[in-house]
């Protein structure tokens, strides 16, 4: 269900739309990522809490959320057995700015893509900063899922406007304090995220981690608590929890054994394994496989 690294059919039209929804029992549907794209969200039913840096971000029916680029963020239900339906739409700012490298560029898309007070915007129409934002990303997405002739115009014509509406939201925004975290902590945590990515399925120690970052096992799990609010370790599990259950979507592990999916996620023990999946998603391996068979 993650989107993490995307492609775009066409490079003239480098716009993507997702949905995203929790059943209740998946309560991570996308874990802890960030991409180049910039990605406008829309919470259509129920409550979820957006993970941002070091923030957690609940967001409520018809409220959106704006995301720079490069920005660490997951995704999850704001608790077992709550739902949620959230459409997702990531592009590149080559559709507003096909010209990166021009003036134009320079003075409206630069400034965003790197403030520090913008690597997130919640977009609610009670808030008259970004009410009109909110609007326009509510009349976007139909125009996305259209396909009549010229919608890709009509696409474009909206992101231009939703720039401008931020543009002049960061220009009011300047003086505030930030609310980032440090480059390098975030630098840290991307290199250590796709190290534990590559290697989620293998025997992992703090001290691995650690060293592809280049730094101490205290300072590593100081960063990891800064910037995600757990350790390594726990993240690890987290990750090695989510992968299970996607494996256990497909048609291969569905039919398999528990034990063995254990094992290619990086578990030694099958106990231990179905301890960490309850905690995590609130069922058993067999119970969340069930769930998978009556849903397909």
């Amino acid at each position: 269900m993650t989107h993490p690294h995307i492609s775009y059919p066409d490079p003239n039209y480098p716009v993507q739309l997702f949905s995203y929804h929790s059943s209740g029992i998946d309560r991570i549907p996308v874990h802890c990522h960030w991409h180049e794209d910039l990605e406008l969200l829309f919470v259509e039913s129920g409550t979820c809490f957006i993970q941002v840096d070091d923030q957690n971000l609940l967001l409520q029916a018809d409220q959106g959320l704006f995301l720079n680029r490069n920005v660490l963020h997951a995704l999850h239900s704001a608790r077992p057995g709550f739902t949620f339906r959230l459409a997702a739409l990531r592009f590149l700012p080559d559709i507003i700015f096909p010209h990166p490298e021009g003036n134009f560029a320079e003075q409206y898309l630069s400034p965003i893509l790197s403030a520090p007070r913008l690597h997130y915007l919640i977009l609610d129409k009670e808030n008259n900063e970004t009410a009109d934002m909110l609007l326009l990303l509510k009349q976007l997405l139909p125009a996305v899922r259209s396909q009549a002739p010229g919608h890709e115009l009509d696409v474009g014509a909206m992101l231009y406007k939703f720039w401008k509406y931020l543009v002049s939201f960061y220009a009011r925004e300047q003086s505030q304090e930030p609310r980032h975290l440090s480059h390098y902590d975030n630098q840290r945590i991307r290199l250590a995220l796709d190290y534990i990515n590559e290697h989620f399925s293998e025997s992992v120690t703090l001290e691995d981690i650690a060293g592809a970052i280049h730094t101490s096992n205290s300072e590593c799990c100081r960063c990891f608590k800064r910037v995600l609010g757990v350790t390594p370790f726990e993240y690890l599990l987290k990750l090695r929890v989510l992968k299970a259950a996607a494996l256990l979507q497909t048609e291969k592990a569905a039919m398999g054994n528990i034990s063995d999916l254990a094992a290619s996620v990086g578990f030694n023990s099958p106990s231990y394994f179905n301890k960490k999946f309850k905690q995590y998603l609130h069922c058993t391996p067999r119970e969340y496989r069930s769930n998978c068979l009556q849903d397909s």
